[in-house]
């Protein structure tokens, strides 16, 4: 019932899996025919690395809702960690096929272009994301990071300070900024960039990549 769902829902973004998936469970056996119930259950389950429950989870939703969206995306996302792009990139397609203003569903399938280093096709889908939802922040992010890997700095730059602008806590956007400044020679640019990073950030792996950037900055 929605009520289980609804409270599942809760449960998942407290961290709290054991009771949403029991919320979940006890929604399904309520209703059977459910389609969210089962589409938020392969979610908890593909977040406890649990794929092929997953699997029967979203392909039951889709068998129950065939307009599904959000449920083709999840599958997807399933598929692409498996290494399945073939199928990934089918339901992208088909979530996009549903509904061309979906976007999360060009911004995954750019994602999953990105990981086969097609990065003129993931650049691709992710402005079209941002294009749907300007607040896009993760699209920005992988596009700044699809840019630098086919050496458009510029753009690449663009792209990690308007994710800075509205999330100035997100550390490896600075590096990958401060990354894109060292290669345009913008030195004093990426000097403050790694700096951030050295001072600010709580993950001890970056801070040493960060400081091993301004060692190698140093005449």
């Amino acid at each position: 019932m929605p009520a289980y769902n609804n409270r599942g829902i809760v449960y998942y973004y407290q961290g709290e899996f054991d009771k949403a998936l029991a919320d979940y469970e006890q929604s399904i056996q309520l209703n059977p025919q459910g389609a969210d119930a089962y589409n938020n259950r392969g979610i908890l389950y593909y977040q406890l690395g649990q794929f092929d429950k997953a699997l029967k989870d979203f392909n039951e939703a889709i068998r129950l809702n065939p307009q599904f969206t959000t449920a083709y995306t999840g599958r997807g996302i399933v598929y692409e960690e498996l290494g399945d792009y073939e199928r990934a990139f089918g339901d992208y397609g088909k979530a996009i096929e549903i509904d061309p203003q979906f976007a999360e569903a060009y911004y995954n399938r750019g994602t999953a272009y990105e990981k086969r280093y097609e990065y003129k096709k993931a650049i691709a889908d992710h402005s079209k994301a941002i294009e749907l939802n300007p607040q896009y922040e993760n699209a920005y992010n992988n596009r700044g990071v699809d840019y630098y890997e086919i050496r458009e700095y510029e753009n690449a730059i663009a792209d990690f300070s308007t994710v800075i602008a509205h999330n100035s806590q997100s550390m490896d956007t600075y590096y990958n900024r401060g990354r894109a400044h060292k290669n345009l020679g913008l030195i004093d640019e990426a000097r403050s960039d790694f700096q951030h990073v050295r001072d600010n950030s709580n993950d001890s792996e970056l801070i040493l990549l960060a400081e091993k950037a301004l060692e190698e900055l140093t005449p």
